[in-house]
């Protein structure tokens, strides 16, 4: 943790104050004196030299921050030109039809990546059709009129007499951080059938694999129910209208429709169920754990791999290893650890909502989680028999859904005030119900995907499975249709620091003092 704060510092740094960290030679220097002031401090290291040690390892990790922050903007700002009207890569997503246009992204042979808006009518002036669209793999030409809209410059746009604001860089900025360079509108394009081997060629079997499971799904239903299906199972959030994510955020449970850890481990568990990886011999338990390691990361793979699905992933996996190796962790160093790792490849995960929300649920439970766990076991009523022990398990699995659902919703709290502008006041209550539907509701689904070879299985579940997923829908728009469940409060960036400290505070006074241990 003491690494991974000042490395964050420094990432915001260079995105709030990008006139004081200008990416020069200095900076090189700067990181190559700490380095040897690191290795220095390690072989000449005494008593006096520890908060030297530190103080220069918590400057190095800000420099680091700032510097991965700078290296990652200058490389997508400067990988193309905004003069260029021709452009040629290859299709990386399957292209998205909006009103009078079909969206897709190609990357460049320098490694740019474009969002295209090709046109509807095509070249001849007739309409296209789905046969004639490229898809993923194939090589896209592309001629536009008016070039290319970069990006970049809305990330650090300063508003001038020459600058005008038309509405888009909020957009744009969301592109950028994205890894999106650039928007162009083409006029005329082409297409090249393209055979991708390799990396592209898994992708796009795995997108074309998505695509069939999408339209396996519609073909049962095209109802409401079934884009709650798609969007908690396989990610596709498409078929999720504005009035029902407005819904789920007035009942503080939007977190439900985002791929995370909660829908990780109700797969994990029931993988485990079906290959019984709590019989046999030591030997074949880790060979179980190894294979669902494996189609763990394969599911991320069909998602889409959205950053907190990858965070939990990371972090299951270790502590999968770490269990099989007899080794005991920190769940709190192997979090940061996983955080450090994800913002070092990409630092623009920190702006990043999915990532943001996922990281402060999963600290928020690792920290002030445990402690409030850690009281209820000391102050509960332990019963002796059968029964009394099967309530005790349920009152425990109730008191752990509150804890749950209080500690997530403090640590989120400001992030999503600041994104969504309201308060969900029935958040504890919404989760704890709603937690249970989905839990169910992901059990049916994953029992609806495996039997998809099979029709008449399919239909019956299919029954059970929308039944579910209309209950979660009609429970979702009661509770947010209570005017008095939800506080409109949009605080600024400042307001979300002083919101984080406030939180620090509190547990700082809400940690149990350790006894001194006074030797002789």
């Amino acid at each position: 943790m003491r690494y991974v704060v000042p490395f964050l510092i420094g990432i915001l740094i260079a995105y709030f104050l990008p006139q004081l960290t200008p990416f020069t030679i200095p900076i090189w220097w700067m990181c190559g004196a700490m380095g040897v002031l690191v290795l220095l401090l390690i072989l000449f290291h005494h008593w006096k030299a520890t908060k030297a040690f530190g103080y220069a390892t918590t400057l190095f990790c800000v420099v680091l921050g700032t510097l991965a922050f700078e290296l990652k903007y200058q490389s997508l700002s400067r990988s193309i030109g905004p003069t260029i009207h021709h452009l040629k890569g290859v299709v990386q997503d399957a292209p998205q039809r909006k009103t009078k246009t079909w969206a897709t992204r190609i990357e460049t042979d320098e490694g740019a990546s474009i969002l295209c808006y090709l046109n509807l009518t095509g070249n001849d002036g007739d309409t296209l059709d789905a046969t004639s669209i490229p898809q993923i793999g194939d090589t896209l030409s592309v001629y536009t009129y008016y070039g290319l809209t970069m990006t970049a410059e809305a990330l650090h746009h300063v508003a001038d007499s020459h600058s005008e604001d038309d509405g888009f860089e909020y957009y744009r900025k969301y592109l950028f951080l994205h890894d999106v360079v650039a928007t162009c509108y083409a006029n005329k394009w082409s297409m090249k059938t393209g055979h991708p081997r390799g990396l592209m060629g898994i992708i796009r079997w795995l997108k074309a694999y998505s695509q069939q499971m999408r339209d396996v799904a519609m073909a049962q239903s095209d109802s409401e129910e079934m884009s709650i299906v798609m969007a908690m199972t396989i990610g596709d959030k498409s078929g999720v209208d504005k009035t029902m994510r407005e819904q789920y955020a007035r009942a503080g449970v939007s977190h439900i429709l985002a791929l995370s850890g909660f829908h990780l481990g109700i797969i994990y568990m029931i993988l485990q169920f079906m290959l019984g990886a709590w019989v046999g011999k030591p030997r074949w338990q880790r060979i179980i754990r190894l294979v669902c390691i494996l189609m763990v990361w394969c599911f991320v793979a069909i998602t889409g791999a959205p950053p907190s699905l990858v965070r939990a992933a990371i972090m299951f996996s270790v502590l999968m290893l770490a269990e099989m190796v007899r080794r005991k962790i920190r769940m709190i160093d192997v979090l940061c650890v996983t955080g450090m790792v994800m913002l070092c490849v990409n630092p623009f995960l920190l702006f990043d909502v999915g990532f943001e929300l996922s990281m402060m649920s999963m600290l928020g439970l690792l920290t002030l989680g445990q402690q409030l766990w850690g009281w209820w076991g000391n102050h509960r009523i332990r019963f002796g028999t059968k029964w009394l022990s099967f309530v005790s398990f349920t009152i425990d699995f109730i008191v752990g859904s509150a804890i749950t659902t209080i500690v997530c919703s403090l640590f989120t709290l400001p992030l999503t005030t600041y994104y969504f502008g309201i308060v969900p006041l029935l958040s504890i209550f919404s989760n704890i119900i709603i937690s249970g539907l989905a839990f169910f509701l992901m059990v049916f689904a994953v029992v609806w995907w495996m039997v998809c070879w099979l029709p008449q299985i399919q239909s019956m579940v299919s029954i059970l499975l929308l039944f579910m997923a209309g209950m979660l829908n009609d429970v979702t728009a009661w509770i947010s249709s209570m005017k008095w469940g939800v506080l409109e409060w949009q605080p600024n960036e400042l307001g979300v620091i002083l919101c984080y400290l406030l939180i620090g505070v509190v547990m700082k006074l809400l940690r149990p003092e350790r006894n001194n241990v006074i030797t002789k």
